[in-house]
């Protein structure tokens, strides 16, 4: 194989789409790891909740990214959409049961 056959191989496989979204997933990275430290970068802390919040946020868009286009469910049919989603719901249920109902210790 020649040096040309090469460079065209592995520019075939470099998706313009997925470079994309790695850059997405990288810049949200890096927001991640300055929202619960602001003040590395000289910004003002900010209330917990809102931290807690926009981690959570942060998190689902990059769940959704990387099971969208890394794991290909972008093109697949809608119905399947649940059965990719149910082991986050699971999930959420069980979290939820952890805490007692408000008046229980």
């Amino acid at each position: 194989m020649h040096a040309h056959e090469d460079e065209k191989l592995w520019f075939g496989l470099l998706k313009p789409l997925y470079m994309y979204v790695w850059a997405a997933l990288l810049v949200l990275t890096i927001i991640e790891t300055i929202v619960p430290e602001p003040t590395i970068i000289g910004l003002p802390a900010m209330p917990r909740t809102v931290t807690v919040v926009t981690l959570i946020l942060l998190a689902l868009t990059k769940t959704v990214l990387v099971a969208g286009y890394y794991m290909h469910l972008v093109g697949e049919k809608p119905s399947l959409i649940p059965i990719a989603c149910a082991p986050f719901l699971f999930s959420l249920f069980l979290t939820v049961g952890l805490f007692p109902y408000p008046g229980q210790a």
